[in-house]
């Protein structure tokens, strides 16, 4: 029994039900804000009021201080001793102690002892993780026939995922819960049945009912989200905010797959009835050496220009958009010398992978928030002998955790990924 002294929030049933069964590997599958971390916090605090060696393990270092800062606060009415460096909290009262170690350390747990471990976002851990969990987590069970708790949200289907495997795999010897967001009775109805109508289906049955899916065998981006009533492109309003275009450009000379692609949106500010919306009106697909790439901003300048007359943009311009980084880097740097506005992608968006950028873009995207316009459904032009619409082609053909990427031409989703966190995201890039 848990010492009178901590008052610990109440579990609510679905956590109720996991914490009291007498499993001694549970593998626990939950959906965002079904109460998986408010569980793990409770049953490490209750553990080592109870005098018992608690070990938390988490996929990278810089997850440790939130549930680090949390068991801290729940245990403030007692007397604790916490070194977060060595990153450990001990009880002197009871003897009980919490060890955090970050599997990015593979040796993390190696030489330790514990009656109960917990395993958070481990679906997140690397692929070898196996090797790491029979090796050197696991034996730390063997002094007190301990138990382990693995927790997290479903992350694709994969041979090497651990979480994939102890929750699907016959021969499990883990004991399997699965609950999904709507299990936890403290969310407002309202509010999950909004976040559906704005999340992408794949990523609402992964992220919020707790589904395992092959992320990389269907379209990532339904091209229907993109069109308005029978799958036809959208009439354009009267009138525009402004015109901007995001340049991804190649990085590498005579790589295979990487061209400079643009993409030329137009920009309609949010209303009190609807929020913001960006229009793609045109594209291009080129290879382009180096040396040239300083040549084609005026280009892209003077396309913006025709682009806010033809649209009546009342803001005119609202610059070209551009990595900072590779040749994307040069390019802001010249872009002065010929008197093109540019700006930066911000580095937080720049500096996460392609899959990243494309999840943080989608509620945007299922919103209906960003629409193709009919002339940038109809265009077709020649990219490396290949004549098509190359923006739907690469919209059609994403696929997330796709292994074989590095083969996929995806310069121009690229662009419609920035542009659509950087139009409707919270930043103020206009």
């Amino acid at each position: 029994m848990a010492n009178p002294r901590v008052n610990l929030p109440s579990l609510h049933p679905a956590q109720r039900r996991i914490a009291d069964h007498p499993a001694r590997f549970k593998a626990v599958c939950l959906g965002r804000r079904a109460g998986k971390s408010a569980l793990i916090t409770n049953l490490v605090c209750k553990g080592a009021v109870n005098g018992k060696s608690i070990g938390v393990f988490v996929p990278q270092y810089r997850m440790i201080g939130e549930i680090w800062q949390t068991i801290v606060l729940l245990l403030n009415e007692i007397k604790i001793e916490a070194n977060k460096t060595e990153g450990i909290i001990r009880l002197p009262d009871t003897g009980g102690r919490i060890k955090f170690f970050s599997l990015e350390n593979e040796t993390a747990g190696r030489g330790e002892k514990f009656h109960e471990i917990y395993l958070d976002e481990i679906a997140f851990a690397k692929d070898n993780f196996e090797f790491q969990w029979s090796t050197a987590i696991r034996p730390t069970l063997t002094d007190y026939a301990g138990s382990a708790m693995a927790c997290s949200t479903p992350n694709g289907i994969s041979d090497e995922n651990f979480f994939n495997r102890i929750c699907n795999d016959a021969d499990t010897y883990w004991t399997v819960f699965k609950a999904p967001s709507s299990s936890n009775p403290y969310l407002p109805k309202d509010e999950l049945d909004l976040i559906k109508r704005r999340t992408l289906p794949l990523i609402w049955l992964q992220e919020y009912e707790a589904t395992f899916l092959n992320m990389n065998s269907a379209t990532f981006f339904p091209l229907e989200y993109f069109l308005g009533e029978d799958r036809i492109p959208e009439p354009l309003p009267e009138m525009f905010g402004g015109i901007f275009a995001v340049v991804d450009t190649a990085l590498k000379a005579g790589a295979t797959h990487d061209s400079t692609a643009v993409l030329y949106c137009a920009y309609q500010p949010p209303t009190h009835l609807q929020p913001q919306k960006v229009f793609i009106v045109d594209w291009d697909l080129r290879q382009i050496h180096g040396s040239l790439l300083i040549d084609y901003l005026p280009e892209i300048q003077q396309r913006i220009e025709d682009l806010v007359r033809e649209h009546k943009a009342k803001w005119g311009s609202l610059g070209i958009f551009i990595e900072d980084k590779g040749s994307g880097t040069v390019l802001l740097g010249q872009s002065i010398r010929t008197g093109v506005y540019t700006k930066a992608i911000p580095s937080n968006l720049t500096s996460i992978g392609k899959d990243e950028r494309a999840i943080a873009s989608s509620p945007y995207v299922a919103g209906r928030q960003i629409k193709i316009s009919q002339y940038a459904y109809d265009k077709m032009i020649d990219s490396k002998g290949s004549y098509k619409n190359h923006l739907l082609s690469q919209i059609m053909n994403y696929r997330i955790a796709d292994k074989e990427s590095y083969k996929r031409a995806d310069d121009l989703f690229d662009c419609l990924t920035y542009s659509a966190i950087l139009a409707c995201g919270t930043g103020d890039h206009f």
